[in-house]
Formats: structure tokens, C-alpha cells, sequence
């Protein structure tokens, strides 16, 4: 029963923050045994192809691409094209009390979270130093429309290809255990 506290916890209060960063931690229930869950999932996910692989056209052949171990799962959609927003997802399946849960965490890859925050610093430095230079100097320079523009498409480019990504991926998942969203 703690697991499931601790984990509600951390999702009330990153509920506050999950529509501004790209990251989210879901909770599912299915009435499927643990084992029919992990094995329903197994149908939908392949082992990840490899970059020469992809290079030549090749292409998935389920909707998923990772890896599966006991109960626990990284997965990402296995798309053509590419997307900063798409997020790497983390699930572990247990069972509690008469119900089998599903815990998922969707964040961006690493290197991309890399790069998400430092785009983030360096167009808010921007638009720190543009607004102390126009302060300085008492005129109003519309310059400081550049580093705002290239702080708010950066962020937007990030996060709308992530809210899109996950949604998409959490209706999957829930269609796949036949599960309903609990927390997240």
C-alpha cells in the first residue's frame, strides 16, 4: 500500500507543474493478472531497430519500440519521422490488493532534455540582457521581441510535440491493458 501513497504523492505535486514541463507520471488499473498484462504489452512492442537499420527505410512493425524485463518496460512509439517531443516511457506492472496497477512515467529523452533546458537558459539569458541593456538606457528597444520569440517557439516546439506524443501514447497503453487512468 505505501507504493502506491508515495507515487500518488509525487503526482499531486507535479500536477502543478505538468502542464509547464515536459514530463508526467501516470497510474492505470486493469482488471488483467500482471502476467496477461506484460504479455498484451509484448504484442504491441519490438526490440529497437538499429540506426543502419532505420537509415535504409526499414521500419517497425509494431506501434512500440524497447524493451521488456519481468514487470518492468521502456518503451517508445515507434515513429517515422522525427520528434523532440516524443517521450520515453517507463512502466512497471504490479499487483495491489484485487487490482493490478500500472505505473508509467513519460519524460523526454535525455539528450533532448539536455537540449529543451538549454535552449530554455540561453533564450531567457537573452531576454535577461535585452531587458537590463532597455533599462540602462530608459528607450524601449523591440529587439527584445527576438530572444522572447526564440525562448517561447523553442519551448512551444518542445512541449506541444510532447503533450501530443504522450496523449497518444497513454490511450494506447490504456487500450492495450484495457485499463482506466487513476492518477495522472
Amino acid at each position: 500500500m505505501k507504493k502506491f501513497t508515495i507515487f500518488e504523492t509525487t503526482i499531486q505535486k507535479q500536477k502543478k507543474m505538468k502542464n509547464f514541463l515536459p514530463f508526467e507520471k501516470v497510474l492505470l488499473k486493469t482488471s488483467l493478472s500482471e502476467e496477461n498484462a506484460i504479455k498484451r504489452l509484448s504484442q504491441y512492442v519490438e526490440i529497437p531497430m538499429s540506426v543502419f537499420a532505420k537509415s535504409f527505410g526499414k521500419s517497425a512493425q509494431t506501434p512500440y519500440e524497447g524493451r521488456i524485463s519481468g514487470n518492468k518496460f521502456k518503451i517508445a512509439r515507434a515513429i517515422r519521422s522525427r520528434n523532440p517531443g516524443l517521450p520515453k516511457i517507463r512502466g512497471i506492472v504490479y499487483r495491489e490488493n484485487a487490482s493490478t496497477l500500472i505505473k508509467l512515467s513519460l519524460k523526454l529523452h535525455g539528450f533532448i532534455m539536455v537540449f529543451f533546458f538549454g535552449w530554455i537558459i540561453g533564450s531567457t539569458i537573452g531576454v535577461i540582457s535585452v531587458s537590463v541593456n532597455m533599462a540602462k538606457e530608459g528607450v524601449f528597444n523591440p529587439i527584445v521581441f527576438v530572444p522572447l520569440g526564440i525562448l517561447l517557439a523553442g519551448y512551444l516546439i518542445f512541449m506541444i510535440g510532447f503533450w501530443i506524443e504522450s496523449k497518444i501514447a497513454k490511450r494506447d497503453l490504456m487500450e492495450y491493458f484495457e485499463a482506466e487512468q487513476v492518477i495522472g
